[in-house]
């Protein structure tokens, strides 16, 4: 069954939700004028990861002008403004994830825009399959220039970044740092030296340590702690542009009861205490037989 289908069989009450549907909703639909909307923050980040194996990168005087030139609460309201704002590498829900606001121009350490006189030109990656991907670009590219940096923004096949990003020899690119289970381990082990997915190719002693404290620790107020730390940590080696959490919105049947989306929602639903009410179904209004 295709999106456009699915949407007519909500609308007239024959499925019970669309969540197993990649609509990227962004909650003003008309559908949502037939049904329940929920809405919750997803455990991913969208950033500019940048790779410190190549140059200019290998600078992090560099890289902390290259991430500070980008206004990402800017980006997010021009482009996803139903996503949460990023202050840091970290989405809401796992220990590490901040709430302070930075202002916009400067580096987690307070330092202005500026090239410091980078003379290579530098190629960013971004999806061509984004919506609004020429436009992305061409936001990037003004933000960038106006520090005086020399990037081309390089709108690229989605399995053609996956090679350059798996391959370690792109300078910087855009992609959706997602989870697979609910934990920070998860996402701060991409900046482990030994880890041979490190992105970045970070190489610290401090990092390296923190992240090894926190996995070797079951109590969660002071993994916490850990976390907290290497998440600043994080910021003063400038690996990533942190442009914004996303949310997702779901579709439900009126009728449908206990459906209760979390952080891996994108990913994973439990249905385990999903039902629906058979006399809200009776009465409801221009309802269809054969709901599913």
């Amino acid at each position: 069954m295709y999106g456009n289908e699915a949407i007519k069989l909500a609308e007239s009450y024959q499925v019970h939700d669309l969540a197993n549907y990649a609509f990227n909703f962004n909650g003003d639909e008309p559908v949502f004028q037939k049904g329940q909307h929920f809405r919750t923050p997803v455990a991913a980040t969208w950033i500019v990861g940048i790779n410190t194996r190549l140059a200019p990168f290998n600078k992090v005087e560099t890289r902390k002008a290259f991430v500070a030139a980008i206004d990402s609460d800017d980006f997010r309201k021009r482009f996803y403004p139903n996503a949460l704002p990023a202050n840091g590498y970290i989405p809401p829900g796992l220990p590490g994830f901040q709430w302070a606001y930075e202002e916009p121009g400067k580096s987690s350490l307070g330092l202005p825009s500026g090239s410091i006189g980078v003379k290579e030109k530098i190629k960013v990656y971004i999806p061509i399959e984004l919506s609004k991907g020429q436009e992305i670009a061409e936001y990037l590219m003004k933000s960038w220039d106006k520090a005086g940096f020399r990037v081309e923004v390089v709108l690229t096949k989605w399995e053609n970044l996956m090679k350059g990003y798996n391959g370690k020899s792109l300078q910087a690119f855009l992609v959706s740092m997602n989870i697979d289970y609910p934990d920070t381990e998860f996402l701060v082990r991409n900046f482990e030296s030994a880890n041979p997915d490190n992105f970045s190719g970070l190489k610290d002693s401090k990092v390296d340590d923190l992240i090894r404290k926190a996995r070797a620790t079951p109590d969660k107020a002071i993994r916490h702690k850990y976390y907290v730390e290497l998440v600043k940590l994080l910021k003063e080696a400038a690996v990533t542009v942190n442009l914004f959490h996303p949310q997702d919105h779901y579709w439900v049947h009126p009728c449908v009861q206990g459906f209760h989306p979390d952080l891996l929602a994108d990913t994973y639903i439990n249905y385990k205490n999903v039902s629906v009410d058979e006399l809200c179904l009776a009465n409801l209004p221009g309802r269809k037989v054969g709901v599913q």
